[in-house]
């Protein structure tokens, strides 16, 4: 995996691929860290809250895990955030604010 690290720096799809990977061998704690890196590179996908959430959870750090599904639903609430379901509909709005 270290050797291989380089690799898969900055890219959140093989990032969070090594996620689910630490996750499914329990090891849950490390899982977090690459989520808070995948989060780090995707902070306008729904799905980063969620699966950042969920990893706080699982790490046991269940106030972490409520804190940010709270911001989650008031980012959708105001619109700042697109359901992972709706993204396909978000990137005028995403294009457009990135450029503006």
């Amino acid at each position: 995996l270290e050797d291989n690290k380089a690799k898969i720096d900055g890219n959140p799809v093989l990032l969070k691929g090594l996620a689910y990977i630490l996750e499914e061998n329990g090891k849950n704690k490390e899982a977090l860290e690459v989520y808070k890196e995948v989060f780090i590179l995707r902070p306008h996908y729904s799905q980063s809250y969620l699966d950042l959430a969920r990893a706080y959870r699982e790490a046991g750090e269940i106030g972490k895990s409520a804190n940010i599904y709270a911001r989650y639903k008031y980012l959708l609430e105001e619109e700042y955030l697109f359901r992972s379901d709706d993204f396909h509909l978000a990137w005028p709005y995403l294009i457009y604010f990135t450029l503006n």
